[in-house]
């Protein structure tokens, strides 16, 4: 089961958050025409095998911007996975749904029993007057 309010953050070629507000990853602060590393401009440039987010223009270049990459670097999901991820954050927005439904409920239930509750015990004191007048009529 999810948290309320789980969040599942995805590159934003793939459509960016799943959960809502928030946005996706952001994208590289460099251009497809420049090396990640280094900044050299090229046409040749190889991308990121993994998240094809970044590119470089060799596997020197890679290797050296690896420690720094490697934190933002995700495999982008499957269709499948995206699939998945979309059918559960429907069923949890469902049951959230459901949720606030029935606090709503809950929380109506409680004013309206305490607005009875209050009614009733002005009815008590009148009641227990007119039974004191009837006991000095009778008696």
């Amino acid at each position: 089961e999810l948290a309320a309010g789980t969040q599942f953050l995805l590159p934003k070629r793939f459509g960016g958050s799943l959960g809502g507000g928030r946005a996706g990853m952001a994208a590289p602060s460099c251009t497809a025409s420049s090396c990640a590393h280094c900044g050299t401009r090229s046409e040749t440039l190889r991308r990121c095998a993994r998240c094809k987010e970044v590119s470089y223009c060799g596997a020197d270049c890679q290797k050296k911007a690896w420690k720094a990459h490697k934190n933002s670097c995700e495999e982008p999901p499957t269709p499948a996975q995206l699939e998945h991820l979309k059918d559960v954050m429907q069923k949890q927005q469902q049951k959230d749904m459901e949720l606030r439904l029935r606090d709503m409920e809950v929380s109506r239930a409680a004013a309206a029993g305490s607005s009875r509750a209050a009614q009733g015990d002005r009815g008590g004191e009148k009641n227990a007057s007119s039974r004191s007048r009837r006991a000095t009529r009778c008696g």
